[in-house]
């Protein structure tokens, strides 16, 4: 398992570093999608924590899943639409091509027309190199707003 759940209350350690780094990203395309993976590549060197993950879709009310994985197990994107950059993290987004059964659901909602949804709640991430993130949806669109609000720590050797 390469993404870990840590509860906001719970995270003290978490609390003391700082969460400045606010970072939107607009997936807009000339095709539709409807799965978005980010993926901390294995070579990355980076353990990274999200704080907060909100979306906000505009064309329709649809059913958002959070699931995670591993990268070496993402291989469901059948039409990749666009590639975006984040730091080191990497973001897809595309058509699914097959359920897949080895990711595990951490959250899963309806997701209201032009309404902004913090999908951690009360839930923070922390993801390993080699770590991904999927948000599924039910329905294809082709307009959707991401703010991440993350920091990351570098993997020293020893």
């Amino acid at each position: 398992m390469k993404v870990f759940t840590v509860k906001k209350e719970k995270e003290e350690t978490l609390d003391e570093k700082t969460f400045g780094v606010v970072s939107s990203l607009n997936f807009k395309g000339r095709d539709n999608f409807n799965y978005i993976i980010i993926e901390n590549p294995s070579d990355s060197r980076k353990i990274y924590i999200i704080k907060n993950l909100d979306v906000m879709i505009r064309e329709c009310n649809n059913e958002l899943s959070l699931m995670q994985g591993e990268t070496d197990k993402m291989n469901k994107i059948s039409k990749m639409n666009g590639y975006k950059k984040l730091a080191d993290l990497n973001l897809f987004d595309g058509i699914e091509k097959n359920n897949n059964n080895e990711e595990i659901e951490l959250v899963k909602n309806i997701i209201n027309q032009n309404k902004r949804y913090n999908i951690l709640n009360d839930s923070a991430l922390i993801m390993l190199p080699g770590g991904c993130l999927s948000i599924k949806l039910k329905k294809e669109v082709s307009d959707l707003d991401i703010n991440i609000n993350w920091t990351s720590d570098d993997i020293y050797n020893s």
